[in-house]
């Protein structure tokens, strides 16, 4: 009776939790996955791809497009010493080079609200960094955002900039501008024969906010503001290693030094054919000789080789003039104290192949030997 009221009572239990719960489905948005999470600007370099312009992917500043073409770079990318000197005088000869200045890094999720690698990747400017903005006449950036119209071209866009950019004075030639007339987001301006842009973050432009509001559209009117422009390309955290600089500074005197150490060695290290077994000019005892002459015929199964001729040298002692007469193996056990079976069977038994056995009579030669 208790038994049944005990499974009652649970199974009540089980059908009120089961009637008690519902399920709810919660969608959660993690971010890209695959190239786009490496790459937060692939949207922007596939878009301005299929608009008609290639997009091409550089790697160094030394290797620049022929003008005109635009250059896209974050800020970072100025590592090497020269590289602001050589990005702006290919401006000069009539390129556009468009930066980002802040919110370039690849390790970044925007679709997460906060990272760790936010407060570890703090950094300040690098020197080449800071030459680059010197040169153009800009301190540094600011923060903030700014939502409105910017006009490109005779075109009106609807963007939301962030940031801003600390101009120590305003260029002349400013075409498109953006923002506060202080510290505008965005900004565009002739230099030379070339043009150079100016954007305070690259968050806009970042492949999960490419796609809102005008951001795509302005993108290519920027890259469009030159009617010559015929390519695209991207250079993304170029950091050149130490060899690669030496290669690209110095590949001649490499080469050169390259040739004279491949002279030198065929001059000094010649060798024509095989090489020659070296010579063993070690020493070694007479006991040794034999014992790798007797390891040698025991291997071979030449033992009568070995023992013929103590068996000779035991006959021949025993048959010398003044020993006594009479039976010739029983004289020799006599002689040697042996027993008379054991004399037969070293100086007339077939050889063993047994190392113990060959052993054995080799021993009772040896003795024999001794007492004739």
């Amino acid at each position: 009776m208790k038994l049944r009221f005990t499974f009652q009572a649970l199974a009540a239990l089980f059908l009120l939790l089961v009637t008690g719960c519902k399920m709810e489905k919660v969608q959660k948005t993690v971010g890209y996955r695959g190239p786009a999470r490496h790459d937060p600007f692939l949207a922007a370099k596939r878009f301005l791809d299929e608009m008609g312009t290639p997009v091409e992917l550089g790697s160094s500043f030394s290797r620049l497009p022929d003008s005109p073409s635009v250059l896209i770079t974050p800020l970072d990318s100025f590592s090497s010493h020269g590289d602001a000197e050589i990005a702006l005088g290919w401006v000069a000869k009539g390129g556009h080079l468009l930066v980002f200045l802040d919110d370039t890094e690849q390790w970044r999720n925007d679709y997460s609200e906060f990272s760790i690698l936010d407060v570890l990747e703090k950094r300040e400017h690098d020197d080449e960094e800071l030459r680059f903005l010197e040169l153009l006449g800009v301190r540094g950036t600011k923060h903030g955002e700014t939502t409105g119209g910017v006009r490109v071209a005779e075109q009106e866009f609807k963007v939301a900039l962030r940031g801003g950019i600390d101009i120590e004075k305003m260029p002349a030639r400013v075409d498109v501008k953006a923002g506060e007339d202080a510290a505008p987001a965005l900004i565009s301006f002739k230099r030379m024969n070339g043009r150079v842009t100016l954007v305070a973050s690259a968050r806009a432009f970042r492949n999960r906010y490419i796609g809102e509001m005008d951001h795509a559209a302005l993108l290519l009117a920027l890259t469009g503001l030159d009617d010559r422009v015929d390519t695209i390309t991207y250079l993304n955290n170029v950091r050149v290693s130490f060899w690669g600089m030496l290669w690209e500074r110095a590949w001649m005197a490499i080469i050169a030094l390259a040739v004279v150490l491949v002279v030198w060695l065929l001059k000094n290290m010649p060798r024509f054919g095989p090489a020659y077994v070296p010579q063993d000019r070690t020493t070694r005892e007479f006991a040794e000789h034999l014992k790798l002459t007797g390891s040698f015929l025991w291997r071979c199964r030449e033992a009568h080789a070995l023992i013929e001729p103590m068996r000779r040298a035991v006959l021949a002692a025993a048959a010398r003039p003044g020993h006594a007469a009479g039976g010739l193996h029983a004289r020799i056990a006599g002689i040697s104290g042996l027993p008379e079976a054991r004399v037969i069977a070293a100086v007339t038994a077939a050889i063993p192949s047994d190392a113990q056995h060959f052993l054995k009579i080799t021993e009772d030669l040896e003795t024999i030997r001794k007492s004739l």
